[in-house]
Order: C-alpha cells, then structure tokens, then sequence
C-alpha cells in the first residue's frame, strides 16, 4: 500500500493511474545490455529471466516515473532497486526502465499485429466489408431471412472457449455457437495471417449446428476461407480496430474492431 499525502491526493492518485495504465500497454519486455538483449518474461508485476525458470522472480509496483521494486535485485551484473522511465524517443519510440548507473534497459516490446489478432475478439460490419465481400453478404442475409433467422453478431475469435472459431449469435441470443477456423498468422511476417475453414461445429445455445451453417451464415465464411491477409492498422501497439486484405485480391477487404457489434447487417 502507498500512503497518499493530506494534501493533492487526487493529483497524486492520478499520477499513480497514469503511470500504471501506461505500462499496462504492453505484454512483453525486452533486457538490453551493451553486450546482449534478451527476453523478460512478465507474468503480473514480476520480470524474471526468460530463458532461467530457476532465476530471480522480480516483483514490482508501478510508480510514477518508473518501477518501484520490493528487495533489491541484480540484473546485468548490477545490484537495484529502483528502475526511472526514460521518456519516448526515436530509437526508443515506446521509451524503457533504466537503472541509476545507466547499465541496462527493460524495453518494451510491441507484439507482432497478427499475434494480436490471434489473441483477441473481432466484430465484423456490413460498412466495414469490401467490394468482393458484399456480394456474399447480401445473399447471407437473405437466405438467413427466408429461413427465419436473425444475426445479431459476428466475431473472429482466437480464443472462442479454447477454439479459434468464426461466431455467431442469432434471434436475439436464442441461438450462439461459431464454427471452427484455422487462424493462423504467417510465419516469418509480422502482418499477415491465413484463414481456413477447419470445420467443427460449437454449439454454445439454442443447438447451433449445421441447419444454421446451411442457412446463410457459410456465406460469410466465404469471403474469408482459403486466404491470406495483410494487416494494417493506425497504431503497431495493440490496435482495437485493423484492415485486413486479402493479398490476392485488394477488392476483399475487411475493417474489424475488438468487441461486438449488434445487428451487423445493418451496421
């Protein structure tokens, strides 16, 4: 616990939530040396070597202006307890944690985009879809009306109850499950990721199965199934919105977000 002040309490709270939400940016952490950079391992508040699993587990609290350890340790041949953030800069655009001595940097370290997409919980909109994938989306939705059904969302979703799986809810949550999919981010890129149908059907309610599949929704899988994309968003770091386009064909496009967006048909 931190003993606040009698007085500028609620400057000093913001500072201290400032400081943490910044370093909650980021996932991964780099050490660098002058002689050598390797990998931390983040795990909550504590950094410990990534290639030691017997090294020292180094617990922390965010503070402003840096990370406040709760012993001392030693990295890199130095002993510290106490780690200043050195601002962001060109060659360091996300800035780092340095010790008093100037001996080592904690860097952090942006995650390949298409590992984030992996990660995460895509919407996808009838506005957001291109010209090629249009086509399919009208003639989803008018089999899915001629058959009785409502979609209500549409996700890509890495971590669908440990499936990665293209998702569905209908008539109002009546109905919900998703159909597996092989997300599967390319090797040797950073941006890009192929998407296939794998097939398995999830049921979460309502006895989602093959009968919904048929009825429209393997239209939209259509678009999607047997490319590969590129990844572009307006931030590297953890961006809640990203175009992907297929690489064989510019007119296939698709403009997601991090969430849910109802009635995407209409949206």
């Amino acid at each position: 616990m931190t003993k606040m002040p009698s007085t500028g309490y609620e400057a000093t709270a913001d500072s201290y939530y400032d400081a943490t939400g910044a370093f909650g940016e980021f996932t991964n952490f780099k050490l660098e040396t002058v002689a050598d950079t390797s990998d931390l391992t983040l795990y909550y508040h504590t950094f410990q070597d990534a290639s030691d699993a017997n090294s020292d587990i180094m617990s922390f609290r965010v503070v402003p202006g840096g990370l406040d350890f709760y012993k001392e340790y030693e990295l890199a041949g130095v002993k510290f307890k106490a780690l200043s953030l050195v601002a962001p800069a060109t060659s360091y655009p996300f800035g780092y944690y340095e010790d008093a001595a100037k001996t080592f940097k904690i860097v952090p370290v942006v995650p390949p985009v298409n590992a984030w997409f992996v990660a995460n919980n895509w919407a996808f909109a009838y506005s957001g879809v291109g010209v090629f994938g249009k086509t399919y989306w009208n003639t989803s939705k008018a089999n899915l009306t001629a058959n009785g059904y409502t979609l209500n969302n549409f996700n890509i979703n890495g971590n669908y109850y440990s499936y990665k799986a293209i998702t569905f809810v209908l008539n109002n949550g009546a109905i919900q499950g998703g159909v597996t999919y092989n997300i599967t981010p390319v090797a040797g890129t950073r941006d890009e990721v192929s998407l296939s149908l794998a097939g398995g059907i999830l049921n979460l309610t309502g006895g989602f199965g093959v009968t919904h599949w048929s009825a429209g929704l393997n239209q939209l899988s259509a678009p999607l199934s047997g490319k590969t994309f590129r990844i572009t968003a307006s931030t590297t770091n953890k961006p809640n919105e990203i175009l992907l386009t297929d690489k064989a064909n510019a007119a296939n496009t698709f403009k997601l977000v991090i969430g849910t967006i109802s009635d995407p048909f209409n949206k």
